[in-house]
């Protein structure tokens, strides 16, 4: 599964829900870290990523694309980089970059470095379930 379906539910103080797609690729992790774990904390921060890009689809109304985000861990769970990559719009990926660097991971269960790869899909509508 995925996580988040494009509801947009919880947009970060909006009157209503903005209903846009967004949807966060199931991670891929090297290192000694759950991938359930690193999903979890992915959800925790999903309103702050969607936020960056509603903010910056109320200027650019067809905004779309995918960002791709890989995210380094030391051994003690902090992010020691971030790189963000095939979304054309620069404010959105300073924000989700922002966003990806105040993440606080548990500590690998080797104390060793990890490494994080996921994809962000993001449109103005929502996407259709897949069945």
């Amino acid at each position: 599964g995925t996580i988040g379906h494009g509801s947009g539910i919880g947009g970060g103080g909006h009157p209503e829900p903005v209903r846009v797609g967004f949807v966060v690729t199931p991670p891929v992790v090297r290192g000694k870290i759950e991938q359930a774990i690193v999903r979890r904390f992915l959800r925790r921060y999903a309103n702050r990523l969607r936020y960056c890009y509603e903010r910056e689809l109320v200027r650019k109304p067809s905004l779309r694309g995918r960002v791709r985000a890989r995210i380094d861990l030391d051994g003690a769970g902090k992010v020691t980089d971030v790189k963000l990559s095939g979304f054309g719009n620069k404010e959105v990926v300073a924000c989700m970059d922002d966003t990806f660097r105040r993440m606080e991971m548990p500590a690998p269960k080797d104390g060793k470095p990890v490494l994080i790869r996921t994809v962000i899909r993001l449109a103005p509508k929502p996407f259709r379930q897949q069945r």
